[in-house]
This record gives structure tokens, sequence and C-alpha cells, in this order.
């Protein structure tokens, strides 16, 4: 079996008599070792107590992070609801500019003029708000009707 080439194993420390060294006790000893000294990131190996107590954190800050979604979610829905009523006066009011005419509900009174074939919309305000030209069969009851007064009178 090959020996392990390396002096000093990985996740041990360095030597035995450094186990009850501590603070700056420590740092001066290794300090006095090392050949040279460096800033950097490294990778440490946990222990079992420390990989517990990362799970044990990693839970609560699961928790903690479906609790915020959860708060965003009910946020987000009732935003969505503010926005609702002003998305639709923007849209309406998009619409009315885009095709300079506003759409209404009401009653129309529908007058035909026989002798030009049109039949022409007014509003409650007598204003003529369509025109477009009398169907075959209003030119019809048009007749009919004429004839009906004729009658009458």
């Amino acid at each position: 079996m090959k020996k392990n080439p390396l002096r000093f194993e990985i996740g041990k420390i360095f030597a035995p008599e450094f186990e009850q060294l501590k603070g700056k006790d420590l740092q001066s000893n290794l300090e006095a070792m090392a050949s040279k000294i460096e800033e950097g990131e490294y990778t440490k190996a946990l222990t079992n107590d420390e990989l517990g107590i990362a799970k044990s954190e990693l839970a609560d800050v699961s928790i903690k992070l479906a609790k915020i979604s959860d708060e965003k979610k009910e946020a987000m829905e009732e935003f969505k609801f503010q926005e609702k009523e002003p998305k639709k006066q923007h849209k309406d009011l998009l619409e009315m500019i885009k095709t300079k005419s506003v759409r209404k509900e009401g009653k129309l009174y529908l007058v035909d003029d026989q002798e030009a074939g049109f039949m022409y919309k007014f509003d409650e305000n007598a204003i003529c708000v369509d025109a477009r030209p009398l169907s075959p069969t209003e030119r019809q009851y048009s007749i009919q009707e004429n004839v009906r007064r004729l009658k009458a009178e």
C-alpha cells in the first residue's frame, strides 16, 4: 500500500501541540512556521456539528423565504386589484383618443329618410350619431307605414 506523500492531512490541525493554542498565540506560531502569508478564499470541510447547524439554519431560512413568498404573492394580488380600474380607464381613454370617439349606452332614435335612402340614428340629446343606407326591409317598412298613414287620414 502506498503511503500518502502529503506531510499534513487536509482537515486536520497543523500539529498536536497547536490544539491548546488560541487566538494570538496560535497566529504567532503559524506566522513563525509560514514561508509566506496571503489573503484569499478557500474551502473548509464542515464538521458534523457544523453541518447540523447549517441544516438547521437552512430550514429556518427556507421557512422565512416561504413566508416572504406568500406575502409577496398576496401583495401582488392586491396590486393587481388596485391596478384593475386604472388599467381599464387607461384602455378606454387610449381608445377614445385613437378613434376620436367614445362608446356609450342609451336610447337611439332611428329616423329614416326614404328619399335619400338613409337611416339616421340620434342619441337622447337629438344629436345624429350614425347614418347608414336603408336596408331593403326598412324601405318596405317605410312604404307600408306611409300607406297606413295615408289610409288613416
